[in-house]
């Protein structure tokens, strides 16, 4: 039993991993249906799916996936060539494999379902001339399946996986991976941060020593503790194509529904970031691709009338850069509609029109994440509810991250993300004040200032009783910590 549930759970992560996978190379093959090695590399993908599905005796699954192979078979030796059509019906194909998956992985039972239509077109597809598809798909001979195929009418009864037997070959032995809960790698996390601050209070003690074997030891603990923390760092970060991995799909099909080309270019994939951080900005990443393709990339025929290609560009890109983690989703489209922006903001009450006909550019973007905002009059399943782009704010920011939008007209719109690396470890500021030590997080801080108290021209003014310091022509008020905080510190004279 216990083997089983072992082997099970591998099967499970290749399936999910090669259901993953074709969802990229089906659109990488749509795109160039002329390349063999991508078509045999699909195939054999889901060869292997349809195989071990036969050795859990998934009928479901392995009949479906049988109908889609024999159609990639097709493909793959010239006789049919891949269209829109064909394309579609592999994806959804897919989208009900991982369905299946999923439902064996939480309840070890196959569900129940009819997939007869799908499979139906899949073979009409495959096999174009002819004339009964049900009798071709009940009498083909899938003797190539590891267990005997089944009557496409038969209803598929759904079997408890909990009660086969299987134990693997003698000799065999089956690496299973390890899953590890996140809040075990919280806790083992905050334990590396305690030792670290353990061994900060060790040190001085190791400095003042002139006990060899005490200073020895200190330094090896203090060696240890720093490799520890940055191997529970690396146990933590995961390079971001494992989110990316779906967006090629995520494209292909909100672009055809947009009735619109779109050609997606990833740059920077292999850049890190925390796994918690990955989950964190999924769902923006999603809304801003949906958002580039639906309001700012034009259709075809009015790109073509602006001289641009019929096919629109969008970039997502990623790199490290001060600690932070850049993430770009540029694309070439028709930009922010800055007029539309001012008007709608009007119409709906958020700003009078004397103050948005003062407003910049800007400033009209920064009325794009007010709560219940929209350029678009018609509700549709993309846009046109106000809700959205305050909601990718707020999840940015709730992670100590910000947002930033450029848009030029007719060039396309710029939409920039600073991620902190990790939330593990946070990069702050030590200042004292009145005696005690504070901390500010690096993120939190736009620009460090050099001061001088004793010079004789040192920035700071009284402005009317108020201090104030002199910055590239600007006078900035001064806010001293000890007030706010009520410490026991004056706050120095400006005048001195």
């Amino acid at each position: 039993m216990e083997n089983h549930d072992d082997i099970l759970a591998e099967f499970i992560l290749e399936a999910r991993e090669i259901i993953d996978q074709l969802d990229v190379d089906f659109v990488r093959f749509e795109e160039n249906p002329n390349d063999p090695s991508l078509v045999g590399n699909i195939f054999r993908g889901l060869h292997t799916l349809k195989g071990s599905s036969g050795f859990f005796s998934l009928k479901r699954f392995e009949t479906l996936s049988h109908a889609g192979e024999s159609l990639l078979g097709k493909i793959r030796s010239g006789q049919i060539t891949l269209d829109l059509a064909k394309s579609s019906n592999l994806l959804k194909m897919n989208d009900v494999l991982r369905q299946i998956i999923e439902h064996v992985e939480s309840h070890h039972v196959e569900p129940a379902g009819n997939d007869q239509e799908l499979i139906n077109s899949l073979m009409g597809m495959a096999n174009p001339d002819s004339q009964d598809v049900k009798s071709s798909v009940q009498h083909e001979d899938i003797a190539q399946a590891s267990t005997p195929s089944l009557d496409a009418e038969e209803p598929v009864e759904p079997q408890d996986l909990s009660e086969l037997e299987v134990n693997p070959a003698p000799g065999q032995g089956v690496v299973v991976p390890v899953k590890v809960a996140p809040d075990i790698l919280d806790k083992l996390m905050n334990i590396a941060s305690e030792m670290v601050l353990a061994r900060n209070r060790l040190l001085p003690f190791s400095q003042q020593s002139t006990d060899k074997l005490f200073t020895s030891a200190v330094r090896s603990i203090d060696m240890l503790t720093l490799e520890l923390q940055e191997r529970m760092m690396k146990m933590r970060m995961q390079p971001i194509f494992h989110i990316w991995a779906k967006f090629p799909r995520l494209v292909r099909d909100v672009s055809l529904e947009c009735h619109k080309k779109v050609r997606l270019l990833q740059e920077g994939s292999e850049t890190e970031l925390d796994r918690i951080l990955l989950d964190s900005i999924r769902d923006p990443l999603i809304h801003l691709i949906r958002n580039s393709i639906d309001h700012s990339i034009e259709s075809p025929a009015l790109r073509l009338e602006k001289g641009k290609s019929e096919v629109a560009d969008l970039i997502l890109r990623a790199a490290h850069q001060n600690g932070m983690v850049i993430i770009e989703v540029i694309d070439d489209g028709a930009g922010v509609d800055y007029a539309r922006v001012r008007q709608r903001a009007i119409s709906n009450g958020l700003i009078s029109p004397e103050k948005a006909s003062a407003l910049s550019n800007k400033e009209l973007i920064n009325l794009i994440f007010l709560p219940g905002f929209s350029t678009t009059d018609k509700v549709t399943n993309l846009s046109g509810r106000g809700v959205g782009m305050d909601v990718v704010k707020n999840n940015i920011e709730n992670i100590g991250g910000s947002i930033e939008i450029t848009s030029t007209p007719n060039q396309g719109t710029h939409v920039k993300l600073k991620i902190p690396l990790t939330l593990a470890i946070l990069p702050t500021l030590f200042v004292q004040s009145g005696g005690e030590i504070f901390l500010i997080p690096q993120n939190r801080i736009l620009e460090l200032v050099r001061f001088t108290p004793n010079a004789p021209n040192n920035g700071i003014e009284d402005f009317y009783g108020t201090p104030t310091y002199r910055l590239r022509d600007r006078l900035i008020p001064l806010l001293f910590l000890n007030d706010q905080l009520n410490l026991p510190q004056p706050a120095p004279n400006p005048k001195q």
